[in-house]
């Protein structure tokens, strides 16, 4: 079923309605606030999509081949959103997205390359947050944070922070925040 903020468009979609397997041959899609092309994409029973040699976005020049920043993946798998109450799929175009072998470009730049980018439906973007600067004590630097929710009650995230700094060389750590009702 495709939501208001689904949108797919594609040559044909070749499949078997009662098995929910579909090939979806070159694809273009905008689930929720991303703009997805793909070489080649499959839905499966689960209602997961898989888009191989993929590029994603939230620059809706992305269609007209004019996209302002994008991330190229060699593949990239969105997981439906599970209605928990009701032990089924929720009722919207929401979808977990697991990317592989990213690329992240601004214009025709490559800036940043990352083996896997996860974001969760809730996150915005991909709950990545990227600084960079200098400072007297450490030169310049780049800091990179990458924040999961790991559960919601109690609420526990976990962050992993990757940096580099030209005065004292590189860092990285692991973060936690754990929060309940009081």
């Amino acid at each position: 079923t495709m939501k208001e903020d689904a949108v797919w468009k594609g040559e044909r979609a070749i499949g078997n309605l009662g098995a929910g397997i579909f090939d979806l041959g070159n694809f273009k899609g905008k689930y929720d606030n991303y703009y997805y092309l793909g070489e080649n994409a499959e839905r499966e029973p689960s209602g997961d999509i898989l888009i191989k040699d993929a590029t994603l976005s939230t620059c809706e020049y992305l269609f007209e081949d004019h996209d302002h920043y994008s991330i190229t993946a060699s593949r990239v798998k969105l997981f439906p959103v599970e209605d928990i109450t009701k032990k089924e799929l929720a009722d919207s175009a929401k979808y977990n997205v697991w990317a592989y072998n990213c690329t992240f470009w601004i214009g025709s730049v490559p800036v940043l390359w990352l083996p896997v980018l996860y974001k969760g439906n809730e996150e915005n973007g991909f709950g990545w947050q990227i600084q960079a600067g200098e400072d007297s004590n450490w030169g310049y630097y780049i800091r990179t944070k990458k924040t999961v929710t790991l559960t919601k009650y109690p609420e526990i995230k976990a962050s992993l922070l990757a940096d580099y700094f030209s005065d004292r060389g590189p860092g990285a750590g692991l973060k936690f925040k754990m929060r309940t009702e009081k």
